[in-house]
């Protein structure tokens, strides 16, 4: 068996995925905001919750509402593209599916690391906080927005 070298393999998960865009903990991956490579790529579909296997990765597909499916980037390359979330959305994301993205005090540390880089909207999180998230996450975001200014 040969072993196939993928120049991106989020292209050859987006062909097989399409409905899907890369959230989460790989997102953040994605946009630097973490160094850390994800155990399996996190995809969110408003279609399918699944998990299977493409180029070789561990690719798990999350099912969520269409009310998830804004501020979504198209990276697109010359080989292909795939869909992922823009860094603000990405950490909506990561509060909306804490066990998704490694608990929920991996969630606190990957917000607090956002917070530094320049990335950083506190307006749009709370925006998008307040558009899909429950009011006790908006409240826990608004605090450790509030505790990132101190």
């Amino acid at each position: 068996m040969t072993d196939v070298l993928y120049e991106n393999p989020y292209i050859e998960i987006a062909k097989e995925c399409p409905d899907c865009y890369l959230a989460s903990w790989s997102a953040a991956e994605f946009w630097e905001i973490i160094d850390e490579l994800p155990r399996d790529v996190i995809l969110f579909s408003k279609t399918q919750e699944t998990t299977k296997t493409i180029c070789d990765l561990n690719v798990r597909i999350k099912k969520v509402p269409e009310t998830f499916f804004f501020d979504i980037k198209l990276q697109a390359e010359e080989e292909g593209g795939f869909y992922v979330s823009s860094p603000t959305k990405t950490m909506t994301d990561c509060f909306a599916f804490p066990q998704w993205a490694g608990g929920e005090r991996q969630v606190d540390y990957i917000f607090s690391i956002y917070a530094e880089s320049p990335l950083y909207n506190p307006s749009l999180l709370l925006k998008y906080a307040k558009q899909i998230l429950a009011p006790q996450k908006v409240s826990h975001i608004l605090k450790l927005i509030q505790e990132s200014e101190k």
